[in-house]
Formats: C-alpha cells, sequence, structure tokens
C-alpha cells in the first residue's frame, strides 16, 4: 500500500494510482502554481513532493524573483521562505516596494526618509501582504534538519531556501562537492517527507558569462556538484540580457527583460517564460497575454 516500505503489487500499486486520481479530480492534489502565467504554462506548476532549482549568476535577480514568487504563492498556500543572505527588512523591502500603490523604490525603503504619501502607499501594502500565507526566516546559518523543523512548524506547503550553497551540513570536513551532494539529496528527502514542494536557489558557475555572444545559462553550468541537476524534478535558469551593463544610462523607470528557461522539467515540457522586471521597485510582470501590472495584487 501506499507509504508502505513494501514493495506492491501491480493490483495494489494501481489502486492506489486511482484512488490519487480520484484525489486530484477533487482538488485535493494539485500543482502549486506560480502566479506567473507564462512559467504555469511551461511547468503546470510546481509539484507537491519535487525538488525545484531557480539558478542564475549573483546580481542576475534570483532573490528578487524568489521573493516575488514567494508572495503569489502565499495568496493560497503556506510558503516558508529561509534566507541566508538578507535580513526580514530587507526582504519586506522588497515585498512592500512591489505593491506599494505609489512608487517608492526598495533603497528608499531601507536607507531613506518617507513623505506622509508614501507613508501611507507603505501601510496600504503592508495591509495587503500581511494577508499572505508567508513565513519569513532569516538566519545566518541552517541545516536540512532545522529546515524541516520549521517547515513542519508553519505547515509549509512550499520552501524556499535562499540560497542552497549556504546551507550547513553537520560534516564540516566534507569538500564543497560532497556537501552540496549531500545536501541536495536532503532537500529531496524533505520534500518528499513533507509532500511539498522544495524551491532552492543556487548559483550559476562564472563560465556563464563568458564564451562569445551566448550568454543564456545552461545546466551544465551548476554549482558544484551534478548532484544538483540528477535530483531535482524541475531547474529554472534566470537570464537577463542587460546584466553586466552599466545602469547610469538606462531609464530607471522601464522595465528590464527577465527570461526563465525551464531546462529541465520531469513532469512536462521545457521553455522559456518572459517577464518584465521593474528593478528598483522589484515588481515582476508577466508579459504573455493581457496581463495588467497591477493584477497580480
Amino acid at each position: 500500500a501506499r507509504g508502505s516500505n513494501a514493495a506492491s503489487s501491480s493490483f495494489d500499486s494501481l489502486r492506489d494510482f486511482l484512488s490519487f486520481r480520484a484525489e486530484v479530480n477533487e482538488g485535493k492534489r494539485k500543482a502549486i502554481k506560480t502566479g506567473f502565467p507564462s512559467l504555469d504554462g511551461i511547468l503546470g506548476g510546481f509539484a507537491q513532493g519535487g525538488l525545484y532549482i531557480i539558478a542564475a549568476r549573483p546580481g542576475v535577480g534570483k532573490s528578487a524573483l524568489g521573493v516575488a514568487m514567494a508572495d503569489m504563492m502565499a495568496r493560497e498556500s503556506a510558503v516558508l521562505y529561509a534566507s541566508l543572505e538578507m535580513s526580514a527588512d530587507e526582504l519586506n523591502a522588497r515585498r512592500v516596494a512591489a505593491f506599494s500603490p505609489a512608487p517608492c523604490t526598495c533603497g528608499k525603503l531601507l536607507f531613506g526618509k518617507t513623505t506622509g504619501a508614501e507613508d501611507t502607499a507603505v501601510i496600504a501594502a503592508c495591509g495587503v501582504l500581511a494577508e499572505r500565507k508567508l513565513h519569513i526566516l532569516a538566519v545566518p546559518s541552517l541545516t536540512v534538519p532545522q529546515l524541516e523543523i520549521q517547515a513542519r512548524n508553519v505547515h509549509a506547503q512550499v520552501v524556499m531556501v535562499d540560497y542552497l550553497g549556504l546551507l550547513s551540513t553537520a560534516d564540516r570536513k566534507a569538500s564543497e562537492y560532497e556537501r552540496v551532494t549531500q545536501i541536495s539529496g536532503d532537500l529531496k528527502r524533505l520534500a518528499k517527507r513533507l509532500n511539498c514542494v522544495v524551491l532552492a536557489l543556487c548559483q550559476l558557475n562564472r563560465e556563464s558569462t563568458t564564451g562569445g555572444a551566448d550568454t543564456r545559462p545552461k545546466l551544465s553550468q551548476l554549482r558544484s556538484s551534478g548532484a544538483i541537476e540528477q535530483d531535482s524534478d524541475g531547474v529554472l535558469l534566470l537570464h537577463r540580457p542587460e546584466y553586466g551593463q552599466s545602469e547610469t544610462q538606462r531609464n530607471p523607470a522601464e522595465p528590464q527583460e527577465f527570461f526563465i528557461d525551464v531546462a529541465k522539467n520531469r513532469h512536462g515540457r521545457t521553455g522559456t517564460a518572459e517577464l518584465a522586471w521593474y528593478a528598483p521597485v522589484n515588481r515582476f510582470v508577466d508579459n504573455a497575454g493581457k496581463w495588467e501590472v497591477r493584477s497580480w495584487i
């Protein structure tokens, strides 16, 4: 039977499958949508029990997309966002900037004084975001077992880690390859045990910025261990054409092209989703179809 360590007969396993199908039809089992139609059209959503990797070079926008996607999914699902890079205030500055009804940049929310009108907009954004089922864990160090405890405590349906390379293991003498291999396997097993979606942000090797005109990232550039690609149910590679270019000559109010290449998808097809990123306020807009900037709030 399902959940047992013993092998099932064809009859028993198919009976369990039909029960599973009934739960799918009843809406008890469903993929968790990212909130971006063009990406959901490729993935079909994130599968429960699945490990997904979101990878890019530093500075491309992994954390920016991760926070935005977490807020999107938290409209309907309990999300645990574990950050080993940023404080809760830094994360919330990005969230509030994206949802503020009046323009207020992430930088100003962190370091500048705001006007009365801006304060009103910030409070309005906080009112919207307070309803989200998002739990923020901002810590300097974390192991996968500690992450699992936190996920169980909040009954997380989605666990997002920013980022995989900063997670710790018990074996301090292990090489980076061994450490990343262990963490990757542990995250996959965590997803299975809790029947939740695990999203792990990951860095790419520097070679992704070299080699001529083709700078789009590749699966082979996942950092430190081939186990990451092997263990994952899906790999999303982020690409921003303006990455590495000077910011001084561009209009900050204009969006940047932001591509999500679904390079691996165990449950469906691959393809590319195109977004527009308003970097100063950390707002992402799906370019597929007629989708207004404010419609995702």
